[in-house]
């Protein structure tokens, strides 16, 4: 005796009975909800390591809070020990106290207060190994966490004082050896009011180098040099010693406490910004307390507007195209569960009960689908898992399942789909959507506010009016193709041009999701170009050539280099051009308005030209030579700043010895050469200083032969120039450029939203064609019975793909075309690149072929799957009447 064919028995025979369709809907869930889930997570991250690393990019001074002036302490007479600790014990509840004053946000971002004591600076003797200093300054510290902040190198930590005029100082590793003081020797000092003997009792390296408490104390580690190569040089060192020290250095003694309050970068993740910038705008008027971390948060958050606004329009088009492949999934579901909907519709069951059984059906499969998705998109993305990163994936597992259900409703109230494509009311909603988009492209346009919520809307709006406009154009463009397929005798051609307007007249849904995928990959390619080449150009304004040579500045300060040291780098294998840049001196520039005092820059233009020839245009030097032609003056290169007009002559020289120039071009910035304001650049033929020579050589800019290594080349050019110079390589600074927070997350999100949208757009298509399946079989078996070859499926799938791509691949190019054009006008990029022009919309050729590669591969495996399904479709035997 068979067991009643429950509900809950019908469910299960039809989940096991068709899997395909149930599977491709499940397979687009996860897509879907990983989407979902990992795009918020996406935004936070890359804005939130933007601000962190805006704010860890500051100088330790000026990031960390501190009083504009050192607070003094007076101790009259010759304090004892127990005043001198009380008097610390102060400084350091004072620390205390002002970090309580702070506000909450800022508190959370704040390490503990430090401070350090620092005592009057004194003369010391030169001592009696050679060093390149005229005299030697050293200046005593008192830090309360030097045990914790400290490794004793050699010797032992100070003590306090066993004499009454001898201290002992500890130095670090290389102070000692900069100032030539060995451990355990003494050195007196030179200051009357300071009469007391040093002795080094031990040298130190910093546990933590990396610390900001050294930005803070940064005599302690190395020294600071003042002077000069004609007056000579002096070092002014810092060292550590004993708190009772203090009353030996001076009488009465004067103090000084340099306090600082410590800001964490890496907090700063986690801060509201709007809070954050609150509470320090208040610790500044309230407590007196500079930082500049208030500007770095500010700075981060206008870029974190262009961020979130290009992430948004591409999540936008990302989800409307998964949108379309959701509901697809929807119907194919209903569709092959048609005949039992249809029959069980008959037989008494409730209009309620059958979207209910689809439903459940739907969300056994949507559901593990939903949760795989989720955790795929929080394991994608670092974070703390929040609740609403949750909401959305949930709600769009329950929304699958409604869809299926309306799916369902709907096919249960007829025997077979109806076709509504000439409804009476399509032209006024198609009209109605193409004048919406119009107005919403215009507004956003002229608003030029990436904070518009217009713009994010822009995929979908523009996807679906150019999707309805070339739908209405489809038959136009296929006129040429019908008539000769209609005269023929050929049955193949006539059937795959009949698939084409098949497809394109009643596939607008899918062709809308086409269209979306297609103008949001081609943003995400875009503003992957425009990034990519702006760096590159901020890369090649700052090193001028694929190669840079700097003088270093050492203990005795700059040994400029020379012609033979020019010379010897031209010959350098794998040098193929080189470009001195010569300091000029100061001059004085006379215009019509009046004179300005610049800086010279000596180049040889034609050399310089040479050297930038395989730089980005825009970099490239406007001048091929500045040295006199003819009667014509010899031209200079000024700045903006200087506002004279290009091709106006102006005068340039020192004193009365001024010659005329003409303004050859006038620019932001000469690239490797001049940046700033107050500076000229001359040629070589046309300038001299004072004492005849060409000039002291700052920098030398290289162009490499073609394959050269760059790496390679610096390592010789450093040895040929016995390590005088630092070589900054362009390749390096380009791949510094991108490894940024803000451009590496900016591309890493792009890059993977586009491999995800090429991929929906494939599932788009095989869903559109695995929902042709039937009818297309059930032709293909009439088809068959009248004799036409087994080939015939294929050519009927391959028609009705072609059919698709053919209605959706016009529209889809003017949204390509549209939407870029309109993000770019809207959204700065600027602030992922720092360039000083204005991007324009570019294409990167080895990203375009890849991405089309990548579409075809998907497409043809779509194609392919729809085609093998299509077989397993196919009627057992020949349709009955009505079967259609």
């Amino acid at each position: 005796m068979t067991r009643p064919l429950t509900l809950t028995r019908l469910a299960g025979r039809q989940l096991t009975t068709d899997l395909g369709a149930v599977l491709a809907l499940a397979a687009t869930t996860v897509l879907v909800t990983a989407l979902l889930t990992a795009w918020p997570r996406v935004v936070d991250h890359v804005v939130a390591q933007d601000r962190v690393e805006a704010v860890a990019a500051l100088n330790a001074v000026t990031r960390d809070l501190t009083p504009p002036i050192p607070r003094p302490l007076w101790l009259p007479g010759v304090p004892t020990h127990d005043e001198l600790a009380a008097v610390l014990a102060t400084a350091a509840a004072e620390g205390e106290e002002l970090v309580d004053g702070l506000g909450p946000e800022l508190r959370s971002v704040v390490g503990p207060p430090e401070h350090v004591v620092v005592g009057p600076g004194f003369g010391i003797e030169l001592g009696e190994r050679d060093t390149p200093f005229s005299a030697m300054n050293l200046s005593t510290v008192v830090d309360p966490r030097a045990d914790a902040r400290v490794r004793v190198v050699e010797g032992r930590a100070p003590r306090a004082p066993a004499a009454p005029t001898e201290v002992e100082v500890m130095l670090s590793t290389a102070a000692a050896e900069e100032l030539g003081w060995r451990v355990g020797e003494t050195r007196a000092s030179l200051q009357p009011s300071v009469p007391v003997v040093a002795r080094l009792s031990g040298t130190f390296e910093p546990v933590d180098p990396a610390s900001s408490a050294w930005g803070h104390t940064s005599p302690l580690l190395t020294p600071v040099h003042a002077g000069s190569d004609n007056s000579g040089w002096t070092a002014q060192a810092a060292g550590l010693v004993h708190p009772d020290a203090l009353a030996r250095l001076t009488t009465p003694v004067v103090l000084s406490v340099q306090r600082w309050v410590p800001v964490r970068a890496a907090a700063v993740a986690d801060a509201d910004p709007a809070r954050l910038v609150a509470d320090l705008e208040r610790a500044r008027a309230a407590l007196s307390l500079r930082s500049e971390t208030s500007v770095a948060v500010e700075g981060a958050q206008q870029r974190a507007t262009a961020v979130t606004a290009v992430l948004g329009v591409v999540a936008t088009g990302a989800l409307g195209t998964a949108g379309v492949a959701l509901w697809l999934g929807s119907v194919l579901v209903a569709q092959r569960r048609g005949a039992a909907l249809v029959l069980l519709r008959s037989r008494g069951m409730s209009a309620r009960a059958l979207p209910m059984l689809v439903a459940a059906q739907t969300l056994v499969a949507t559901v593990p689908a939903g949760v795989l998705g989720t955790v795929v998109g929080i394991h994608l993305v670092p974070g703390p898992v929040r609740v609403p990163d949750l909401v959305a994936p949930a709600l769009l597992t329950v929304l699958t399942a409604g869809l299926a259900a309306f799916a369902a409703w709907r096919r249960s109230r007829q025997v077979a789909p109806v076709r509504r494509a000439h409804h009476p009311w399509r032209w006024v909603v198609e009209l109605l959507v193409v004048l919406a988009a119009g107005a919403a492209a215009g507004l956003v346009a002229s608003s030029r506010d990436a904070g518009d919520p217009g713009l994010v809307a822009l995929p979908v709006l523009l996807g679906v009016a150019a999707a309805a406009v070339g739908l209405r154009l489809h038959p136009l463009l296929l006129a040429p193709a019908d008539r000769p397929a209609r005269r023929g005798r050929r049955l193949g051609p006539f059937l795959v041009v009949a698939q084409l307007a098949r497809a394109g007249a009643g596939a607008a849904v899918p062709v809308v999701g086409l269209v979306v995928a297609g103008g949001t990959v081609a943003l995400m390619a875009t503003v992957l170009s425009v990034v990519d080449a702006s760096t590159a150009e901020r890369a090649a304004r700052r090193v001028g050539g694929d190669l840079r040579i700097d003088v270093l500045l050492t203990v005795a300060g700059r040994t400029p280099l020379t012609s033979d040291d020019v010379a010897a780098v031209a010959g350098v294998p794998g040098v193929r051009a080189v470009a001195a840049v010569r300091d000029g001196g100061r001059a004085t520039l006379r215009t019509g308005d009046g004179t300005d005092a610049v800086s010279v820059l000596v180049v040889d233009a034609a050399a310089l030209s040479a050297v930038q020839q395989s730089l980005p245009s825009a970099v490239r030097s406007p001048l091929t030579t500045l040295a006199a032609d003819g009667d014509a003056p010899p031209g200079v290169l000024l700045p903006r700043s200087s506002d004279v007009a290009a091709g106006v002559e102006v005068a340039i020289g020192r004193g009365p010895d001024e010659a005329p120039v003409a303004a050859v071009s006038v620019v932001g910035e000469a690239p490797g050469v001049a940046s700033g304001t107050a500076w000229a650049v001359v040629d070589d033929t046309t300038w001299a200083t004072p004492s005849g020579d060409p000039g002291a050589v700052e920098s030398v800019l290289v162009r490499l032969q073609p394959g050269s290594d760059a790496d390679a080349v610096a390592t010789a050019v450093t040895g040929v120039l016995d390590g005088r110079v630092g070589v900054s390589a362009l390749a390096d600074r380009i791949q510094d450029a991108r490894a940024g927070a803000l451009t590496a997350g900016l591309r890493s999100a792009l890059g993977a939203v586009g491999v995800v949208t090429v991929a929906l757009a494939a599932l788009v298509l095989g869903l559109a064609l695995l929902g042709g399946a039937l009818p297309r079989e059930r032709a293909a078996s009439v088809l068959a019975g009248l004799g036409a070859p087994r080939a015939l499926r294929r050519r009927l799938v391959v028609g009705e793909s072609l059919g698709l791509l053919a209605a959706a691949l016009p529209a889809a190019v003017a949204v390509a075309v549209a939407l870029p054009l309109l993000v770019l006008r809207v959204v700065d990029l600027r602030v992922f690149t720092g360039t000083p022009t204005s991007t324009t919309a570019t294409a990167d050729p080895v990203l375009v072929v890849g991405l089309v590669g990548l579409g075809l591969v998907l497409g043809g495996a779509a194609v392919l799957v729809a085609t093998v399904s299509a077989r397993r479709a196919a009627a057992a035997g020949p349709p009955r009447e009505g079967g259609a």
